[in-house]
């Protein structure tokens, strides 16, 4: 049911409570339409918001997403404060 989601872990051992960061974060990011509806069933909005604003296994795309959604500031989002250094080039040793 959530193979999308959950491609390289064994989604049966899966704890809800004790995994929920893991598993929230995946199914934002991968998650379709049916699998979001089941996520707010399952959780508080206040643990989503927990995720979107500190999980850096969210893509910062996914994360200004939500945060849209969800009306939290983008300076509350950890992966939204992290420097983009995509513009720099390692140097050649």
């Amino acid at each position: 049911m959530y193979d999308n989601c959950f491609w390289d872990v064994d989604a049966s051992q899966l704890d809800w409570n004790k995994h929920k960061n893991f598993i929230i974060s995946r199914i934002l990011e991968y998650g379709t339409i049916e699998q979001i509806k089941e996520l707010e069933k399952s959780y508080s909005s206040e643990d989503v918001a927990y995720v979107v604003k500190n999980s850096l296994n969210l893509s910062k795309r996914m994360a200004v997403f939500w945060a849209i959604i969800l009306e939290i500031p983008f300076e509350e989002v950890r992966v939204c404060s992290q420097p983009n250094l995509s513009h720099i080039k390692p140097s050649k040793r």
